[in-house]
């Protein structure tokens, strides 16, 4: 018994649970602070990885802003800022 919780033990300790920026992509997220349009300024989306909540920010591309509460999704990552299209 003690074996099989040591081997449990070590499973864990090797599974990687930090965060990686590319864990985002192709993902969803809601719109925590407005994204600006054209990538004129950033904004913050809240999102899920691994089990854990992150709050990051976002721009846009679109021409139009994307508002608090809207539904978007990851397609890169530019200097740890999320690229996003509104869904």
């Amino acid at each position: 018994m003690l074996c099989f919780y040591s081997n449990q033990t070590n499973l864990k300790i090797r599974e990687d649970n930090s965060f990686q920026f590319e864990n985002t992509i192709n993902q969803t997220a809601t719109v925590y602070l407005t994204i600006p349009e054209s990538k004129s300024g950033v904004g913050k989306v809240q999102i899920s990885v691994k089990g854990s909540f992150h709050e990051l920010q976002a721009m846009t591309e679109a021409s139009e802003k994307i508002i608090t509460g809207s539904l978007v999704k990851i397609k890169s990552v530019e200097n740890n800022i999320l690229i996003v299209d509104k869904l």
